[in-house]
């Protein structure tokens, strides 16, 4: 190999080198950037929440919930149903699986109201009655949704409602429920 040949070859290498130093440089530069930016959000987040505490200790009959967003809690619906035997304590996994086209019409009808409907969150049973909560999957104005699907569940199984407006069909109940009736609840 001639002498141009040989200085060629460590030309390249070089430049290789150097190439992959270079990118080594502008990603190491970049983490460090990214890195600044998140602590520089996070001190920021910290300086907002550390405000709304001292905000919220300004403020001590008030509950401090109103003031620190992080915990605010979103509405759910708390649909309790009642059992035709007051003294009976029912299988919840059976009675969810019974109340399926009830829980569905629920889920359904939230959709219709503009959100992206309900998740069945928890199950509690005591004797005549078993409690289901179902929580909004979209928390977006969940509030005003939730109160309105409760609304329409009371008026469609309490017969001393009156409502003018065409109420949804929820199914029926299972064989051993007597009565639902549901609420918002802050979760």
């Amino acid at each position: 190999m001639s002498l141009y040949g040989l200085l060629a070859l460590q030309f390249c290498i070089c430049a290789v080198v150097v190439a992959v130093g270079l990118r080594t440089v502008r990603q190491t530069r970049n983490e460090i950037e990214a890195n600044i930016a998140r602590r520089a959000k996070r001190d920021e987040e910290h300086k907002r929440f550390l405000a709304q505490l001292q905000e919220a200790a300004a403020h001590p009959e008030l509950p401090v919930s109103q003031f620190v967003t992080a915990w605010a809690k979103p509405s759910v619906l708390r649909l309790t149903l009642d059992l035709t035997d007051p003294d009976l304590v029912v299988d919840v996994g059976r009675l969810a699986r019974d109340s399926e086209r009830l829980l569905a019409g629920l889920g359904e009808y939230e959709v219709k109201l503009g959100g992206r409907g309900l998740i069945f969150t928890e199950a509690k049973a005591a004797p005549g009655q078993v409690v289901f909560t179902l929580t909004p999957a979209d928390l977006n104005g969940a509030d005003l949704r939730i109160k309105e699907v409760a609304e329409a569940l009371n008026a469609t199984f309490d017969p001393l409602t009156q409502r003018r407006e065409q109420l949804p069909s929820f199914g029926s109940l299972p064989a051993e429920v007597s009565g639902a009736h549901a609420s918002p609840l802050a979760a």
